[in-house]
This record gives structure tokens, C-alpha cells and sequence, in this order.
């Protein structure tokens, strides 16, 4: 409540988060652990008061025996530094800290985490740059069809009618057959990164941002397919 984002440990009895505390207290972010093939760690507690996952198994961490030794530790309070050091990337890059679990959320990689148990499968991303080259890249977006949030997986089904549309070829020229002329520029229509998320963007604002923030934003996978100028992905030849 003072604009301090708290980010907590979820604790290490492989249960249920919401039982402990802090993890089951409103208002912080529980971070829960895996391993290094990104399961859950067999430790880890779960369940819906988990925000986020990072990595917490066999992790190097200084060791008090000497001033340069270090040691090997396991645990959820191994894995809430990673998002800890996320969270602060954000705060400098102009995130305000009521929206640092949200932006944490929208980076985050989904749906690679095994035994994940009631918990959100996302584990933190927070780092590298979105890929650069002459690949055509369709959007990872969702755009407004005919009153409903689609993708371009869905366009695959209808491109004989959907492709006719400037549009639907701005976000998915891959699919369209449209490369050449569409394949490095931006989406010109408001989409979500993710289908069941509210907030919505455009490329014309994002292209706007403070240059730190904009670059952040355009680590996510959602905005640097879709707006593929703004974030610099290609060269338009």
C-alpha cells in the first residue's frame, strides 16, 4: 500500500500456499520454485496464491564461511531473489509499482512448468532480446474478429475470406502468404498479448514510450511479433 511491490518466498512443505504466510497474504507476490528441466520442485508449495514461478533448485548463493566462497542451496527463498531482480528491472524502466506483477505476468514464459498443481504455469522471463533477422513472423497476439478476441492460429482455418483483410495481414502475414510486403511492419489495430487478459495495446502507442520502456515492452512475445517495426525485429527491404 506505500508503492513497495513484496515479493515473498511460497515456502518449502510442498502444500498448499494459501496456508502459509506470508505466501497466502493478500497483496505480495509468492513465487514458487523449480528445477533446472523446469519441473516444480518436489518442495515447492503451490495452489492459486502463487503468482509466478522461477528457479530455486541448486542454485549458487554466497556462503558465510568466507568473505568469496559460495554454496549450493535449494528453496523457494532461492527463487523470490530471480523475481525480486525482475521487479527492480521494472521499477527502473518506468513501471509503477501497482503494475510490476502484471508486467511480470505478461513476460512471464507460459505453460512450460510440469506438476505446476492449481498453480499459474509461468515461469520469469525477464531478459534477451526478441529475435532479429528476415524471419516473417506472424503475431502470438489476439486481435478483434467479428466481436471476438482471435489469432492467427484461427486465421489458418478461414485465410481464403480473413486474408483479404489489410488487417489480418499486418498480424499474421506468415499465414497470409504476405511476407514480403507485410512481414516488417506494425499491426495497426489495438490486440492483447494474452486472450483472457483485459488490457489492451497498439503499436502506434507503444512506439511512443520512453525508449527503456518501450524496449522492455517489446521483450514480450505478444508485442514484438505484432508490432515488428516499432520493436525492431526486422528490416523492411
Amino acid at each position: 500500500n506505500s508503492g513497495v511491490p513484496v515479493v515473498v518466498a511460497a515456502g518449502n512443505d510442498n502444500g498448499d500456499a494459501c496456508d502459509k504466510s506470508p505466501a497466502g497474504a493478500e497483496d505480495v507476490i509468492s513465487v514458487a520454485s523449480t528445477t533446472s528441466t523446469d519441473d516444480r520442485s518436489w518442495f515447492s508449495n503451490y495452489g492459486e496464491c502463487i503468482e509466478i514461478f522461477a528457479p530455486g533448485s541448486d542454485i549458487k548463493s554466497a556462503s558465510h564461511l568466507d568473505e568469496t566462497g559460495y554454496t549450493t542451496m535449494s528453496g523457494t527463498s532461492m527463487a523470490s531473489p530471480h523475481v525480486c531482480g525482475g521487479a527492480a528491472l521494472l521499477l527502473e524502466a518506468g513501471v509503477d509499482p501497482a503494475d510490476v506483477l502484471t508486467e511480470l505476468e505478461n513476460m512471464a514464459t507460459p505453460d512450460v512448468i510440469d506438476d505446476v498443481k492449481g498453480s499459474p504455469n509461468l515461469l520469469l522471463y525477464v531478459g534477451g532480446d526478441p529475435p532479429g533477422g528476415d524471419d516473417c513472423l506472424d503475431s502470438l497476439a489476439y486481435f478483434k474478429w467479428k466481436r471476438n478476441w482471435r489469432g492467427c492460429k484461427f486465421v489458418e482455418k478461414f485465410k481464403k475470406s480473413m486474408c483479404k483483410d489489410d488487417s489480418i495481414k499486418r498480424f499474421c502475414p506468415n499465414t497470409c502468404g504476405v511476407c514480403d510486403k507485410y512481414g516488417c511492419v506494425d499491426a495497426d489495430s489495438p490486440f492483447r498479448p494474452k486472450k483472457k487478459r483485459h488490457n489492451r495495446f497498439n503499436c502506434e502507442r507503444i512506439a511512443k514510450l520512453p525508449i527503456k520502456v518501450r524496449k522492455l515492452r517489446c521483450k514480450r512475445r505478444g508485442i514484438y511479433t505484432t508490432c515488428r517495426k516499432t520493436c525492431e525485429v526486422c528490416t523492411e527491404k
